[in-house]
């Protein structure tokens, strides 16, 4: 059974961690160490069309195969075992939307953003493992930071130095400072070589800066010896076309550093209602629960109004139908048949 308040869509985060304590608590999720959900529903801003985000994080294998070896000789009925995104959409009825990290390692800005932001419905949120993961999230968002502002003060400081040259005539005539802007120019490129190539800043803005980046060390490095080599730097430094150093530092402003800014700001804000008094489970009149039940096709029958008084809030037992065990195919039968003659 599964105790909700309500029969309908869970409207508040306290709503999502009752309606699935006890689904989550079914021996089908033991792999599962934690689920955090983020976005909408962990800044308190969900809206009756909200999807719910969650974020999950499964146990280690070993972990796993040692608790299936304990149920080693009991008694087990062959089912079909749940799945969150069978379950979980019928729990809180609502669309769920998942990200799993898998051997506890981080792929993706998005991980990153939903480990951060997230606020636990399942698990604890002071194990190790959580610990060490969001620490390693929060070093990913300083090292992009760093690089990028770095970045950024760099190409403002190369900027100067090309507008006090009178133009391209001045710097084609000078081999010395040709070969000073160019070694400028190289080195803020290779500052977005961001390595792994997993990692969650490399993936995240590749396409806004670090592939940019890498088009252009392409260009500088190849063909020094052509006749137009030097006017194509030139250009670079100077033009504002999708390849140039001007448009790497428009794509900063305008992507990069509000992207980070706003997983920055959601970062204290479900912080700041996480140590908040916690919100208490929504109540809704029993008709129109009834009657979103019955849309949901979530129970057969719902106790009569006059049980529930205005002043109390009881709960609503949602039975979830358990999987019948799947039936043994022909096969499977007469294989066993075929071998019961043996015995004989």
């Amino acid at each position: 059974m599964i105790r909700s308040y309500y029969v309908g869509r869970s409207q508040n985060i306290a709503d999502l961690r009752e309606a699935s304590k006890v689904a989550l608590s079914l021996p089908d999720f033991r792999n599962i160490l934690w689920i955090g959900v983020f976005g909408s529903f962990s800044r308190d801003q969900q809206g009756d069309r909200s999807d719910v985000d969650i974020i999950v994080l499964g146990r280690s294998d070993s972990e796993v195969e040692l608790e299936e070896s304990r149920e080693e000789g009991e008694d087990a009925i062959d089912l079909d075992p749940w799945t969150l995104e069978d379950l979980l959409p019928r729990v809180w009825c609502r669309p769920v939307q998942i990200v799993r990290i898998e051997k506890q390692e981080l792929h993706g800005l998005v991980s990153v953003d939903a480990l951060l932001t997230a606020r636990t419905i399942h698990g604890n949120d002071q194990c190790e493992e959580i610990l060490k993961l969001r620490q390693d999230a929060r070093s990913y968002l300083e090292q992009g930071w760093s690089v990028f502002k770095t970045a950024e003060a760099e190409i403002e400081i190369l900027k100067s130095k090309v507008e006090s040259i009178g133009g391209f005539e001045e710097f084609a005539k000078s081999p010395s400072l040709q070969q000073s802007v160019r070694d400028d120019l190289l080195h803020i490129i290779k500052g977005f070589d961001i390595k792994p190539v997993w990692h969650p800043i490399h993936e995240g803005f590749w396409t806004a800066v670090i592939q940019p980046a890498n088009e252009l060390q392409k260009i500088i490095t190849t063909n020094q010896d052509g006749p137009d080599y030097w006017k194509g730097v030139w250009e670079i430094l100077t033009a504002s076309s999708p390849k140039s150093v001007q448009s790497i530092l428009m794509r900063l402003k305008k992507f990069v550093f509000p992207t980070l800014t706003d997983i920055e700001e959601r970062i204290k804000l479900s912080e700041r209602l996480e140590h908040e008094a916690p919100t208490e489970p929504s109540a809704i009149p029993l008709a129109q629960a009834a009657e979103a039940a019955d849309n949901e096709n979530q129970i057969s029958t719902i106790r009569q109004a006059e049980e529930i008084s205005e002043t109390r809030k009881e709960s609503v037992e949602v039975p979830i139908t358990t999987k019948q065990p799947r039936k043994e195919s022909g096969l499977k039968r007469r294989w066993k048949k075929f071998k019961a003659r043996l015995r004989l």
